[in-house]
């Protein structure tokens, strides 16, 4: 059960619901809207759709765009905890970022037309920025990871390495080497443990 559990944890689609959940409460609570001014005729329900997407993903001001960056580097710190490389953070962040700009870009166009004509140029070349930065970020926070990883592993390494010294004997009486600490000498059969401490420092 905890290896499934793990398993479902380390998935792409469990991250990118947390990652969507974490995002929308950040929007709600710092209370986030991105203006539009809808086409004529458009249905309500079209158009709250339409909104909700866009405050996930667009801005008009530096105020709007310091609230999307925050949120999205924020909620692109949580794949670092969950993948190991670089890579797998960094397309992760992505495919989270792409999938609510798309689905805004398809209803906008769709449903206001007029409106995603006019303005197309400066909504995607601020999703550009918002991308460019959040890959940035991604790739910078999964090479620390891998950096600590590689730390901690070595750490592990050295550790192991030093238990292994210190279990490593030999018998001062006729030299023979163990891997371990044995009562007797494999070898001559002298009795180890009763060795004074001058005797043991000789089989370290």
């Amino acid at each position: 059960m905890p290896n499934t559990l793990s398993k479902i944890v380390h998935t792409k689609v469990f991250t990118f619901i947390l990652q969507m959940s974490i995002l929308v409460l950040l929007i709600y609570v710092l209370n986030y809207n991105f203006r539009i001014d809808y086409d004529e005729g458009i249905l309500m329900e079209r158009m709250l759709i339409i909104q909700y997407l866009a405050n996930l993903v667009s801005f008009k001001d530096i105020d709007g765009l310091i609230i999307i960056l925050f949120s999205w580097i924020l909620i692109g710190v949580f794949p670092v905890f969950l993948f190991n490389h670089y890579k797998k953070i960094l397309s992760m962040n992505l495919l989270t970022f792409f999938m609510p700009n798309f689905f805004f870009y398809v209803f906008l166009n769709k449903y206001s037309r007029n409106y995603f004509i006019n303005n197309f140029p400066v909504l995607f070349l601020n999703t550009v920025l918002v991308s460019v930065i959040l890959s940035i970020s991604s790739v910078m926070l999964g090479l620390v990871r891998m950096e600590l990883s590689k730390s901690k592993s070595k750490d592990q390494s050295e550790n192991l390495k030093k238990v292994s010294e210190k279990n490593k004997t030999v018998c001062p009486e006729c030299g023979a080497k163990f891997e371990s600490i044995p009562q007797f000498c494999y070898n001559c059969s002298k009795k180890l443990d009763s060795l004074n401490p001058s005797q043991e420092k000789m089989m370290r």
